[in-house]
């Protein structure tokens, strides 16, 4: 890795953990935790490592069939390769 790719991940790493809201990176391939902020792994109460590879709703409180359908939507074009961003409520 140069110097250049280690700088930008630094920097990737102190935004991403500096935000107070929780963010989670999913593979739309698998739809499995890739990366999660410090802010969420708090919220659910884990450390962040646990999350990785899991599912969003293996640690969701949603059932909102409609909120779900929509993530696996978005998640389905994100595989076939369009950008995608989206929020999740959760109680």
């Amino acid at each position: 890795m140069s110097g250049r790719d280690e700088l930008s991940g630094a920097v990737y790493r102190e935004v991403f953990d500096g935000l107070d809201d929780g963010l989670v990176l999913l593979d739309p391939g698998t739809g499995r935790i890739t990366d999660t902020n410090d802010a969420f792994a708090a919220l659910i109460g884990v450390p962040r490592e646990s999350l990785l590879d899991r599912r969003l709703a293996s640690v969701s409180n949603n059932d909102d069939r409609s909120a779900v359908a929509s993530a696996v939507a978005r998640l389905e074009r994100a595989a076939a390769g369009e950008s995608q961003a989206f929020g999740w409520t959760d109680r």
